[in-house]
């Protein structure tokens, strides 16, 4: 492997949460497959639909299957649906990367709440990031590119001045859509699900990040 400094000076990162700072895999599965039980889905269906996306965007995917509305689903899985602290852990990497990088130059953009990304953080030890963009902030999810452009848009950046670290491919797709140039980690996806990622690697432990005369320089391994 060589390492190479990726070919644009990034003005910021946008920073997924879940598979690529911390993870809450299990916690999350957990949640989802007790929902589908609860309302006569079925679990291993509904949790190969989950990843990186929005749970409204999950459940209006299954209301016309639920016996209860739309909204009511939405609340029901949001209610039983808490994750314990102890089963959040810090991926490799994602505290060097948190440390590296200025508050002003990083979103974390998550298919979960507001809320859920600072308790999560919270609980994997990580520290607290100003910028986030949430579920509750855009009107589409993942894979629309909604998300990413309006993290851009919290830093007064546009989208191509951002460089994107995702685990799953609707956020690839969210991301690549915005304009943004992508890295892809292997977190929770195989190499092959991943292929729409401009770079791809193991994980954030691989990812170098500095910050010298008010610029970012980045990089990233390269076969």
């Amino acid at each position: 492997m060589t390492e190479t400094v990726l070919p644009l000076a990034a003005e910021a990162l946008l920073v997924d949460m879940d598979g690529t700072l911390l993870d809450s895999a299990a916690a999350i599965e957990a949640g989802w497959r007790s929902f589908a039980v609860r309302w006569g889905l079925d679990p291993d269906e509904l949790f190969g639909q989950v990843h990186g996306r929005r749970a409204t965007d999950v459940i209006a995917q299954y209301a016309s299957r639920l016996p209860i509305s739309q909204e009511d689903a939405v609340a029901d899985h949001r209610q039983n649906s808490g994750i314990d602290p102890a089963s959040v852990i810090a991926l490799p990497g994602a505290l060097d990367l948190l440390r590296s990088t200025p508050s002003e130059r990083l979103v974390v953009v998550s298919s979960g709440t507001r809320a859920e990304v600072r308790l999560r953080l919270e609980a994997a030890g990580l520290p607290p990031v100003p910028n986030i963009v949430g579920a509750d902030d855009v009107d589409q999810g993942k894979p629309s590119p909604d998300p990413y452009v309006m993290g851009a848009k919290l830093l007064g950046l546009d989208p191509d001045q951002c460089l994107v670290f995702e685990d799953a491919p609707a956020g690839i797709e969210s991301a690549s859509a915005a304009g943004c140039t992508t890295v892809g980690l292997l977190t929770t996806h195989t190499p092959a699900e991943m292929a729409g990622s401009t770079y791809i690697v193991k994980d954030l432990s691989a990812i170098s990040v500095t910050f010298h005369d008010g610029s970012l320089s980045v990089t990233v391994p390269v076969g």
